[in-house]
Order: structure tokens, then sequence, then C-alpha cells
């Protein structure tokens, strides 16, 4: 559960959403990387499912479906490739099929584009609701959970299509 240890975010007012299978429908997740910005050690972005707040389970890839900070860099600079500090901000889709974003997801010169969390049905139902979570864990000066009203909250944001 929670503790002292971070910061918890999710986004309390919509907090639990169904996306049907087969549809481009996505959420779009976006914030401030606190690992660089120095107001965490590490952090990092969940999904979900509810009551019980379980993490999903991707047993493709031997874990929970998530992303930590050392994978936010770069996923931002598909909205704006030139801001200063964009490497200090995140974007990522959490999508029931992310090669449906293909055409929607800009690109950099370079090749890059946001990320993208892939739920399938094989994880969560389409009956079933879930959540992104946002963690900001161990603030370096103090080793506790960094202040809330120090922290920028991440933003979802989400797409019927």
């Amino acid at each position: 559960g929670d503790n002292r240890d971070a910061a918890y975010f999710s986004d309390y007012d919509a907090s639990y959403t169904l996306l049907p299978e087969g549809n481009a429908s996505f959420l779009m997740v976006t914030g401030v990387n606190h690992n660089i910005s120095g107001k965490a050690t590490y952090a990092n972005l969940v999904v979900e499912t509810a009551p019980q707040d379980q993490g999903v389970f991707n047993a493709s890839c031997n874990g929970r479906v998530g992303v930590n900070s050392n994978e936010y860099e770069g996923t931002a600079a598909v909205f704006s490739p030139d801001l200063e500090h964009v490497n200090g901000l995140f974007a990522f889709a959490v999508s029931r099929n992310c090669s449906s974003l293909s055409l929607l997801a800009p690109q950099t010169s370079d090749g890059a584009s946001f990320g993208c969390l892939e739920i399938t049905s094989d994880m969560v139902s389409d009956t079933d609701p879930y959540r992104v979570v946002s963690r900001a864990y161990l603030e370096p000066e103090t080793t506790t959970g960094p202040a809330y009203n120090e922290l920028l909250w991440p933003q979802v944001t989400e797409f019927v299509c």
C-alpha cells in the first residue's frame, strides 16, 4: 500500500476507465520526470485494475504493465522537440492496441515517438475498469517521499476514436 517513501498520483476525478477492445481509443499520460527534476530518485507509471488496485500483469514481458523513469527520456520530444528541457517530461499512451496508434503518433526527425503501454483483453477484460498511477520515490535531499505541493501532477487525457 501507500507509504511515506513516495508521492502517489492518479486521476482521482475519473480514476477508472474502460477502453473497449478493437478500437483506437486511448489515454495519453503526460508529466514531469521528477527523477530529472531532482525531486525523486526513481519514478514510475503503472496500470492498475479496480477495485483492488492490483497491477495489471503482462505474462509476455514477465511483469506488470508499466514503465520507470529510466524509460521516460525522449517520449515527450514528439510534441515539442525544440523545448529546452523536453527530456524532463514524458508522454505515454495507454491503449488496447499500440500498433493502431502508429498513424496518430507524431515522430521526431530521428524517428522517436511517445511511449505506449498496451493493455490487451487477456490482461484486462473489456468490462473491467483500470486506471493509470504515477509514483515519485525518495526525494534525494530528504530520503522520504517528495512533498505533493512541490510536484506537478501528471495529466491523463482520454481520446475516443
